[in-house]
């Protein structure tokens, strides 16, 4: 994986990716070996298209973020570690008791949805989020349903 920052760990994700396995379990442990062998194909597939610069989180389809993992895709940006600021500013605007003064958060060009959901996490608030793509729509819906 040349020009990766962190091959090791990378590679690390997609082969538990392409296993099925989740980031805790260890990918040296006997019990995953067969998941493992199984899934040497799917594996390949994921180290090609991060060698051809995919964006790790397009190929797992997750960005953590605000202590959530995110759904994304290719119809959203890819949250950034900077984002989370502006989720920080927002909730330092917010008063902290928002449930009897009918505050709104409004996100306009809502991808993910990331930040208008973890701002909705925090606070007791009315949220809209508008986007002029179905497909963010979609991720934005399904990451507040499961969220």
């Amino acid at each position: 994986l040349g020009g990766v920052r962190s091959p090791r760990l990378e590679a690390e994700v997609l082969l538990k990716k392409a296993a099925g396995m989740e980031r805790e379990e260890n990918v040296f442990s006997p019990h995953f070996r067969d998941a493992i062998l199984g899934s040497k194909e799917m594996f390949w597939e994921y180290l090609s298209r991060r060698r051809n610069n995919e964006p790790l989180s397009y190929i797992t389809k997750t960005k953590d973020f605000y202590n959530n993992t995110f759904h994304v895709t290719p119809s959203t940006l890819i949250p950034r570690p900077e984002t989370e600021l502006l989720v920080d500013v927002s909730l330092s605007l917010l008063p902290k008791d928002t449930a009897t003064n009918n505050t709104s958060v409004l996100e306009l060009g809502v991808g993910s949805g990331c930040v208008i959901i973890s701002i909705l996490n925090e606070r007791e608030v009315v949220g809209i989020g508008v986007d002029t793509s179905q497909g963010a729509l979609g991720v934005t819906r399904e990451n507040g349903e499961r969220i």
